[in-house]
């Protein structure tokens, strides 16, 4: 587990020092299903009277409905590191606490 988070947290940095694009958007839930699943994600968890989905996308690399903030680009961030770790059920991440900013 240890090394497919060290694995996790190379290529997020890879990731960062592209300085993609973080596009935000609000779309109708059958449009924001339709859009994720071109970066093999789902809305399956999401509840059902959740109409208007909030996504989050770098450009080209990931979408997925997040409510949280986030930056105007990967190159914002000065690297990302895992400081907790866990699972629960069925694959899902658990107090993951994965992209926090390094602070050294």
């Amino acid at each position: 587990m240890r090394s497919l988070l060290r694995e996790i947290e190379r290529i997020a940095n890879d990731v960062a020092k592209e300085e993609r694009t973080v596009v935000v958007n609000t779309l109708k839930r059958e449009a924001a299903e339709k859009y994720v699943e071109n970066f093999h994600e789902s809305l399956k968890i999401l509840p059902s009277q959740v109409q208007d989905v909030r996504i989050v996308e770098i450009k080209d690399r990931r979408a997925c409905a997040c409510g949280g903030t986030h930056l105007k680009s990967t190159g914002k961030n000065r690297g990302y590191q895992s400081f907790e770790e866990g699972f629960q059920g069925q694959g899902h991440w658990k107090n993951s606490v994965f992209g926090k900013k390094v602070l050294s």
